[in-house]
């Protein structure tokens, strides 16, 4: 507990914060800026569902409506918060709260535009959909971190929490970069077999039960790099989990 407490700021900071009238102002434009953003977003939502609906429009063109309008909101509050900003730095105001809060919602817009095309490039519905919003929010959450200089104490938090499995250490912060990293990778691995799968069923020199053969095989070569590569990224030796030496 006293760990996470470091990471927060102390309570003289806060009290500086609270009491700057700056802080409050900000506060007012970020609040006014999500109602209006919230307002204009419950008018815009329905004209973009209609034109994402089967027919009305196809191929590219769809895939952009459809991830603008699942990042309306953070995309219209990033843009808010880029003109008040702006305007507020030409007249000497302080933005100090304003630019971090421009930051996260305009890389919460393009992580979900990114994760929704990822998805839907894969599996449109398959049971990556579930996944989607769970990804969002760890990559943000991620960025959120790093943006509020929070990354490293956390990561060492983590690694401080650790168990040895023989000769190899496992911390919790290898467990969770392990989670992070086996998403990311399994995400690409199927992406590249998807795309291989398709180049192999339009080949005419293979027979069906060849094209079939081949895509599992490569499925699965890719799927077992992708699980050794997020080892490696998360930190774990993995010649340590060899049986012959």
């Amino acid at each position: 507990m006293q760990e996470l407490l470091e990471i927060l700021p102390s309570r003289e900071v806060i009290r500086d914060f609270l009491n700057s009238s700056s802080t409050w102002w900000q506060v007012g434009v970020l609040t006014a800026g999500f109602m209006v953003v919230k307002l204009i977003a419950r008018w815009l939502q329905p004209r973009l569902q209609t034109m994402i609906q089967p027919g009305v429009i196809e191929g590219v063109r769809h895939t952009a409506v459809r991830s603008g309008a699942l990042a309306l909101v953070p995309l219209m509050l990033w843009l808010w918060l880029l003109a008040t900003s702006a305007t507020l730095r030409h007249h000497g105001w302080d933005t100090g709260l304003l630019r971090p809060a421009m930051i996260l919602a305009g890389a919460l817009a393009l992580i979900r535009m990114g994760v929704f095309v990822l998805r839907h490039s894969l599996s449109p519905g398959g049971p990556l959909k579930a996944w989607e919003g769970v990804l969002t929010v760890t990559i943000w959450a991620l960025v959120a971190f790093h943006i509020l200089d929070w990354l490293p104490r956390i990561e060492q938090l983590l690694d401080d929490y650790a168990f040895t499995l023989g000769t190899v250490r496992v911390s919790l912060l290898n467990v969770l970069s392990f989670a992070l990293s086996i998403a990311v990778m399994l995400l690409v691995a199927l992406w590249l077999s998807s795309a291989i799968r398709g180049r192999v069923a339009r080949s005419h020199a293979l027979d069906e039960s060849m094209k079939i053969a081949l895509s599992k095989l490569i499925k699965f070569v890719l799927l077992t790099l992708a699980v050794l590569a997020a080892m490696v990224t998360a930190g774990i030796d993995i010649t340590a989990f060899a049986v012959f030496g």
